[in-house]
C-alpha cells in the first residue's frame, strides 16, 4: 500500500493544470468536501485558476449528497441522520433535494433503485484524475487526453434499457441498488476487485475514504487507467494519455 508522495515543485505552476490559464489560486486534490475531517495533513494542491477552482463545487455537493444515499457503513449512516451533513445539506438547497429526490426511481421489480446524473460524476471524476496526474508525474494532462469510462457501485445491477428512465448519451448508464436497503448496511467488500491487480500499488489519501490507483491499460499498453475508489462505494475508472 503506498500512502501520499510529497508535493513536487513544478515549473508550470503559475499556469493553471485545467485551463492553462494563468493560476491565481491552488486547488486541493481532491477535493475536500469528498473528505472526512479531520483532513489528511499532506493533502496536496494543484495550480489553478480561480473559475476552475470554483467552477466544480455544485457537482462536489451533488456527488457527496448522491453518494450517501446508497452507501453503507458508519459514515453513510452519519451524513443521513436528523442532523448529519448530507441532511442539512439539502435542507438548505432544496433545487438539490428535489434533484436527490428524483433520481429514486421505482424499478420493474418494485424495489427503489437510484439513478444518478452521471454527467456529474464524470466531471469530477475526470478533473481529479487530471490532479493526480500533474502531482504523481509532474505533468499537464489536456481535456482532450481523458475520458471517463465508468463511475461504477460496488453492487452495481445490469442496467435496464436507459430509455425507460429518459437518459441517453452515454457510453454507460449507473443504476444504483436498492436506496436504504438492508444489504447496502450488511454488505462489506474488498477493494480493488479481480480487476486490478492486487500487485499494484494503491495511494490511499484516507483510509476508508479516498484512494486510487494507476494502471496500464488492459488492451491499450500506451495509456493508462486511473481508478479512483470512494468511500469503499464508488469505483470510476478514468482513461489517461499514452
Amino acid at each position: 500500500m503506498l500512502h501520499y508522495r510529497k508535493p513536487r515543485q513544478s515549473t508550470l505552476f503559475k499556469i493553471c493544470i485545467y485551463c492553462g490559464a494563468e493560476a491565481s489560486t491552488k486547488d486541493h486534490v481532491p477535493p475536500k468536501l469528498l473528505l472526512e475531517r479531520p483532513f489528511p495533513p499532506n493533502l496536496r494542491k494543484v495550480p489553478s485558476c480561480r473559475a476552475c477552482n470554483e467552477g466544480y463545487a455544485d457537482d462536489e455537493r451533488y456527488i457527496r449528497d448522491a453518494l450517501h444515499q446508497v452507501g453503507f457503513g458508519e459514515i453513510s449512516r452519519q451524513k443521513l441522520s436528523a442532523n448529519g451533513v448530507v441532511t442539512r445539506s439539502l435542507e438548505h438547497s432544496p433545487k438539490l433535494k428535489r434533484m436527490i429526490e428524483a433520481a429514486h426511481r421505482r424499478a420493474g421489480d418494485g424495489k427503489t433503485v437510484f439513478v444518478p446524473k452521471p454527467e456529474r460524476f464524470e466531471r469530477v471524476f475526470v478533473k481529479i484524475a487530471r490532479g493526480l496526474w500533474y502531482l504523481d508525474r509532474d505533468l499537464r494532462m489536456g481535456k482532450d487526453q481523458v475520458r471517463c469510462l465508468s463511475i461504477d457501485h460496488v453492487l452495481q445491477k445490469p442496467s435496464p434499457l436507459p430509455e425507460a428512465f429518459g437518459d441517453r448519451g452515454h457510453p454507460y448508464f449507473p443504476l444504483w441498488p436498492e436506496a436504504g436497503s438492508r444489504l447496502l448496511e450488511e454488505v462489506a467488500q474488498d477493494w480493488p476487485t479481480e480487476t486490478i491487480p492486487r500487485t499494484c500499488e494503491i495511494a490511499v489519501v484516507q483510509d476508508g475514504v479516498f484512494d486510487y490507483v494507476w494502471v496500464k491499460h488492459a488492451k491499450d499498453g500506451r495509456r493508462y487507467l486511473c481508478v479512483i475508489n470512494l468511500y469503499d462505494t464508488l469505483r470510476g475508472t478514468i482513461e489517461g494519455p499514452e
